[in-house]
């Protein structure tokens, strides 16, 4: 479930875990994908159980995912799939990206904010979703490279994202006028229910500075 061959370099992505708090019916759970990859190129994983058990949940949190990572808008509708007397909904996905001398261990969380719009329908209070907290770590196993978890964007708070060092390597801290697109466009993304990790402005924005 959830894998890409890449057939350049003989590499590929697979969804490994996925946890899930206050989205629909889903109070809290997490699964696990246990199998691997083997020497063909393509693998098939099942999912299955009984009525009401969150399997359209699954489906509905992979499906924002796709839309987060492609830099694309959630639609306001998602508010709705926040679980009753909850104001936000959690998710966590961990991921492999695996090529032959090394693998990449990759965790994204993220919340779903449910916020309201600054003017009412008559008289009706409406929401719209808002994508904040967002996380991305990452950990390397390879024959050259053993490193532990680390944090690469935190947006949690008030800064840009934090840690500091990675800011500066990415970002850099001596152009004034990026530093303030860079905090526009946080809040735009937010606005516009939009991932800031992976919005295109962000990822160009780190493309000039390398």
């Amino acid at each position: 479930m959830s894998e890409s061959i890449n057939e350049t370099n003989k590499g590929w992505v697979r969804i490994t875990s996925i946890t899930i708090e206050n989205l629909k019916n889903i109070e809290y759970g997490e699964i696990t994908f246990s199998s691997r990859k083997e020497t063909f190129n393509s693998s098939i994983l099942g999912l299955y159980g009984q009525n009401g058990s969150g399997k359209t949940t699954l489906v509905n949190a992979i499906g924002i995912l796709n839309m987060l990572l492609k830099g694309e808008k959630i639609p306001e509708q998602t508010v709705y799939l926040i679980k009753n007397g909850s104001s936000c909904a959690n998710l966590k996905f961990c991921f492999e990206i695996t090529y032959p001398d090394s693998v990449y261990m990759v965790e994204y969380s993220f919340n779903i904010r449910k916020e309201q719009k600054e003017q009412t329908r008559d008289g009706i209070k409406e929401f719209f979703p808002v994508i904040e907290n967002e996380i991305l770590k990452l950990a390397i196993n390879s024959p050259k490279e053993n490193q532990r978890q680390m944090t690469l964007l935190n947006t949690t708070g008030e800064d840009i994202f934090t840690p500091a060092t990675k800011f500066d390597e990415l970002i850099g801290t001596k152009n004034k006028k990026t530093l303030v697109d860079m905090m526009v466009l946080k809040q735009l993304t937010h606005k516009q229910s939009q991932s800031f990790v992976f919005s295109n402005s962000l990822r160009s924005t780190i493309a000039q500075k390398a």
